[in-house]
């Protein structure tokens, strides 16, 4: 089952995307994320942890944004994602912004709301489209949409043996 929708007084946690693959929609990612986070700014105060795609980046990548200066100014720290996993970085999020990417799924199954810039991204349907709407995010009724998932990705045989179940229970834990 669906975690219950949350709200949460934590930060802001931003999930990356891989450099250089077609999610991105030939963006450069570190732009995105320094426009992103300014964007961010002008509607919260909270914390902005930033999680780069554990497959992509290298840290000194991050390097600017882990500048003492810049984490004094704009209230951000950059997570190792080699050393940590999605769903611990999870915990305390208030909620998760991202352009493209799958962990929006783990977010939005543990009931935390999401805001996505992509219209392809796999939980647009469930997703807020605005971050101007940060602190007051829309809660959306997931049901159908974790339904069409599951039902986009696994056979009726799949389901029967529990496949779709041991898939998610990790983020329903």
């Amino acid at each position: 089952q669906l975690a219950p929708p949350r709200a949460n007084n934590g930060h802001v946690l931003i999930c990356m995307q891989r450099d250089g693959g077609f999610s991105m929609k030939s963006l450069n990612p570190i732009a995105w994320l320094d426009e992103k986070i300014k964007e961010i700014r002008l509607y919260t105060t909270r914390a902005i942890v930033v999680r780069p795609h554990p497959g992509s980046y290298a840290m000194p990548d991050f390097n600017k944004f882990t500048s003492p200066e810049y984490k004094a100014k704009w209230n951000v720290s950059v997570i190792d994602p080699k050393h940590s996993k999605l769903t611990d970085n999870l915990v305390g999020a208030h909620s998760v912004v991202l352009f493209n990417s799958s962990a929006s799924v783990a977010a939005v199954c543990a009931g935390i709301p999401v805001f996505a810039d992509d219209s392809s991204c796999v939980s647009w349907a469930v997703a807020n489209k605005n971050v101007a709407s940060i602190e007051s995010p829309m809660i959306f009724d997931r049901r159908q949409w974790i339904q069409d998932l599951a039902a986009a990705h696994w056979s009726d045989e799949d389901a029967r043996a529990g496949k779709i179940y041991q898939k998610f229970i990790p983020f329903l834990q």
